[in-house]
């Protein structure tokens, strides 16, 4: 793909399949622990600091600041694979990955082609592929759908032990 201009598309792969390394080296558990911490942490950090939720699916000159950037490519947006590997199960996900790569090897994709071929690898419009893409990457519903909102308590959580996350988040929340 075009990077600059489709950041929607190489990034959150990465990212995603940076998480199925960790899965396969160490296992499920260690993976959410791993997209959470270095994928979702993205997105609720960006949050925290009263960043909006927006869409992803744009050139990369059109976001306001690198930790806009990192929230919504980095941190938003992988979790379109995770949810079609729940909706279409690992195999069908990644044979349909593997599909569209071999047929378009040594070609250059834009974000739009990219799920086009994926829903016809994965079965056309009844696997909800572009659905999906939709949401995840031109709608904001990023907080709930990541559990995740302005207020903080994701990064806290994720940063901190229980008892200093409760600290701090009753802190702020009282003052």
């Amino acid at each position: 793909c075009d990077t600059h201009r489709h950041p929607s598309l190489d990034e959150p792969m990465a990212q995603y399949a940076a998480g199925l390394a960790i899965e396969d080296r160490d296992g499920p558990e260690a993976a959410k622990k791993g997209m959470d911490g270095n994928v979702k942490l993205n997105y609720a950090l960006f949050r925290m600091m009263r960043g909006p939720d927006a869409t992803v699916l744009r050139d990369v000159q059109t976001f306001r600041t690198g930790i806009e950037y990192a929230g919504l490519v980095y941190g938003k947006a992988p979790y379109l694979y995770v949810t079609l590997r729940e909706k279409l199960g690992a195999d069908r996900l990644h044979e349909a990955i593997r599909d569209v790569v071999q047929r378009n090897r040594f070609r250059i994709l834009t974000t739009e082609q990219w799920i086009d071929e994926l829903e016809e690898a994965a079965g056309g419009s009844r696997s909800e592929v572009r659905a999906l893409a939709r949401r995840w990457l031109e709608e904001e519903h990023g907080d709930e759908d990541l559990g995740v909102d302005e207020e903080g308590e994701f990064v806290m959580n994720a940063m901190f032990d229980a008892e200093t996350a409760s600290l701090l988040l009753f802190d702020e929340k009282t003052q």
